[in-house]
């Protein structure tokens, strides 16, 4: 859905592990050893940079197994946390620049791609901001505060539950939709992890 949504606006596709082809004429320079534990995200971050943004080809098809070990699917998913965190701050500024001056729109829009955080982390900053704004509404005559974090907590929810009503259906069903804080409450840990404990290795 996401990289749908990529491909109508236009921005480049984030590269996603075994889903990807490449012409020669734009991978034989590439940065291939960058020792990122999310390399393809990376890889399409550079690519970019090097005028190669890559692009959604929805007819193609690839599949894969998740592991199916507890330890080795919680490490996985530890990596996938902590790399896109990491790729979107070290990234994020350097897309933004010839977005901005060289008018490079793919950059741009890759720049705003990589800046949205995970949901569950997004949906945490989107309730803590929140509870800030309901408290400054308590404590003064605007209620401003109080209408800027209802729209905030809708838009979130909204979007979640398009998304769900569009595409997750068939895999999430309602009920089990209902337990998406319960889940995003279990990852913070893991979100702290990032600023103490980075996992950098694979």
């Amino acid at each position: 859905a996401r990289a749908r949504g990529a491909g109508v606006w236009r921005i480049p596709c984030t590269l996603m592990g075994t889903g990807m082809a490449f012409p020669w004429a734009a991978i034989e320079n590439a940065p291939l050893a960058s020792g990122s534990i999310v390399e393809d995200m990376r890889l399409g971050a550079d690519l970019t940079l090097a005028g190669h943004a890559p692009v959604f080809l929805e007819s193609a098809l690839v599949t894969s197994e998740f592991p199916d070990q507890t330890a080795a699917s919680d490490q996985q998913r530890k990596r996938w946390e902590h790399g896109p965190l990491g790729v979107m701050l070290s990234f994020t500024p350097r897309l933004l620049r010839p977005g901005l001056t060289r008018g490079r729109a793919p950059a741009w829009g890759q720049a705003l791609d990589l800046s949205i955080p995970p949901l569950a982390l997004l949906a945490a900053g989107v309730v803590a901001w929140s509870a800030l704004l309901l408290t400054a509404a308590l404590f003064s005559t605007q209620p401003l505060w109080a209408l800027v974090a209802l729209a905030l907590c809708a838009s979130l929810l909204l979007s979640v539950g398009l998304g769900w009503w569009r595409f997750g259906r068939d895999l999430l069903q309602a009920h089990e939709l209902l337990l998406a804080p319960w889940y995003a409450l279990r990852k913070l840990p893991m979100y702290a992890a990032f600023l103490f404990k980075r996992e950098t290795r694979w």
